[in-house]
């Protein structure tokens, strides 16, 4: 199985991009950032977890989200 946090931080990129492009509302990519946020902060709290490639891409996706937004 994927890594819950690299999953939902794929899906927030995809659903913002989505929004973006007015193929959805934005309220999806709102509970896809908020379950991220939270599945990442539980990874960190684990040192095995927190060190993972796929947590830190869960990471990467974020901030890109985060900086493509802004742009």
């Amino acid at each position: 199985m994927i890594n819950p946090p690299l999953l939902y931080s794929m899906l927030l990129v995809a659903s913002t991009n989505l929004a973006r492009h007015g193929l959805c509302n934005g309220v999806k990519a709102t509970v896809y950032r908020g379950q991220t946020i939270r599945l990442i902060n539980e990874a960190l709290q684990d040192k095995e977890r927190a060190v993972e490639d796929a947590t830190f891409a869960a990471v990467a996706h974020l901030a890109f989200n985060q900086v493509s937004i802004v742009a």
